[in-house]
């Protein structure tokens, strides 16, 4: 009698329209009928696919099949140390593309006058902000292309050449005195350009270079160096330029053009898109559809779709808040450095909570739990920070920040990982476009919307707007416990080790 010893594990949706295709042999298939004839192998809403799949691979063992039963099944698991040295050439890229995003936010008023304009005039430095948000969406197919048919590199390296020419094109915008506004509208079209190659990579990196017990931490890394970017934009700014001294803005751009050539030179020359072997026995599972079609794959997966909804109108109001944090304090008498100090706040413990958490995200693997956690105390503590927006408030706004920080920054690799999950074997850059896509385009437009609802006469108080952006996000608790955890990778590893086990055990007999 055949014992399944993933039997009494979760019973989980076989995968529709993959089986015999992706992993399993269409011989092995015919094969196990012949051997077992009163088994019928086929896609059951009730069978775990780790017990067909291992159930296979035993009749493939016990046949004497030479074939191989799934992709890197005899390939050696081995982890090299330059993994580190690629997720760190990719952070530190992802960083500094963060600085060029948000160089504005923080010294709107400064940035205003030194470029000519009436202070109060906020959609002039708005605009730097709208267009990375809109070219995300129209580059993000480009990106995915790219990152589908051709190998990672070749993407990390259009980002990296568009990130130095906007440093530089940038800065050219200081060269002479008033600075000219057009040109640094040039360099953030440079920037918007740029940057979806590599927010849209990240899953892949890990995915490519990392074990299963490590993707989650690295995937983190990568994503949060992005907010680690904006809020070190958020602190260099006030610190560089004030209303006294608005010069400062050609030395704030010429530090982050120098640091755009040091560190996307530096990825050209020693970025690497794969090891040699596969870090994970899910690692090549390489599934070549054209891009549009994985991306209606992915779009079939219900639970995929509420994720991106879910997750999306998180990601819109954590955007817009550093974005319009300025304006937001601004009414209430606070100054540029303080919502500076109280941005950095907000994205600086966030990205502390997200390195501890990390590892507990690899250790459990329970993505929609540990979500769920993460969007209740995100939704109570931007209840909070709206409460805490009035005058001679600053602690509490402070505290608000950093709770808030704390439980959002934390859900971004989780549900980078999840979107993963959920589409495997789709490309991880798909998923991942789609939902960075996704969070781009709400975050434009509630930005938009939250300037449009703020008060329409001085000192323009965002009240109502805050309220807007806390109304939606407040709706990701409508969706988001309606995700069920496909772990398909997940199952997929679970399977293929045991497939070797068996096999392994099968040869030695």
């Amino acid at each position: 009698d055949f014992v399944c010893p993933f039997q009494n594990s979760t019973e989980a949706p076989f995968w529709k329209r993959r089986v015999g295709v992706t992993w399993v042999h269409q011989e092995i298939v015919t094969k196990a009928l012949v051997v077992f004839p009163s088994w019928e192998l086929v896609p059951s809403s009730r069978a775990p696919r780790a017990s067909l799949l291992l159930a296979v691979a035993t009749m493939e063992a016990a046949s004497g099949s030479d074939l191989p039963l799934i992709a890197n099944e005899h390939e050696p698991i081995r982890l090299y140390k330059r993994r580190w040295l690629t997720l760190a050439l990719y952070s530190f890229v992802n960083l500094v593309y963060a600085m060029l995003w948000m160089s504005f936010a923080g010294i709107q008023t400064p940035t205003l006058v030194y470029y000519g304009k009436d202070p109060s005039a906020t959609s002039y430095v708005n605009l730097l902000s709208y267009m990375v948000m809109g070219a995300y969406v129209p580059v993000t197919f480009v990106t995915i292309y790219f990152e589908n048919n051709k190998e990672l590199k070749v993407g990390i390296s259009v980002g990296c050449v568009l990130m130095i020419v906007a440093g530089w094109v940038r800065y050219l915008s200081t060269v002479h005195d008033g600075g000219h506004y057009g040109v640094v509208v040039l360099g953030q079209v440079f920037t918007a350009l740029g940057l979806p190659f590599l927010l849209n990579a990240t899953t892949e990196l890990a995915e490519n270079w990392f074990g299963e017990k490590e993707r989650s931490i690295a995937t983190g890394i990568g994503a949060l160096s992005n907010v680690l970017g904006n809020a070190a934009a958020l602190v260099l700014g006030p610190a560089l330029v004030t209303k006294d001294n608005p010069g400062g803005m050609s030395t704030f751009l010429l530090i982050e053009a120098i640091a755009s050539t040091v560190v996307a030179g530096a990825c050209l020359l020693l970025f690497r898109s794969h090891p040699p072997t596969p870090p994970s026995r899910t690692a090549d599972h390489g599934t070549h559809d054209h891009f549009l079609g994985q991306m209606r794959e992915c779009m079939r997966d219900r639970s995929f779709v509420l994720l991106v909804f879910g997750f999306s109108v998180i990601y819109a109001s954590f955007n817009a808040l550093p974005t319009l944090l300025n304006q937001i304090m601004r009414p209430w008498g606070y100054s540029d450095d303080q919502s500076g100090y109280a941005g950095a706040m907000l994205l600086g413990v966030g990205v502390v909570a997200a390195v501890v958490v990390g590892p507990l995200i690899d250790y459990f693997r329970d993505y929609k739990k540990m979500l769920m956690v993460g969007v209740v105390g995100i939704v109570a503590s931007l209840l909070y920070a709206i409460l805490s927006f009035r005058a001679d408030n600053i602690t509490n706004i402070y505290v608000s920040q950093a709770l808030l920080g704390a439980f959002a920054l934390p859900c971004l690799p989780i549900a980078l990982e999840s979107a993963v999950e959920l589409t495997y074997p789709v490309s991880e850059n798909v998923g991942n476009g789609i939902l960075m896509m996704s969070g781009q385009l709400l975050s434009l437009l509630i930005i938009v919307i939250m300037n449009e609802t703020r008060d329409a006469e001085a000192p323009y108080k965002m009240t109502t707007s805050t309220w807007i952006m806390f109304g939606m996000s407040a709706t990701s608790l409508l969706c988001l416990p309606f995700v069920k955890p496909n772990y398909k990778r997940l199952w997929a590893e679970q399977a293929k080790e045991a497939a070797g086990q068996v096999n392994q055990g099968g040869a030695s007999e």
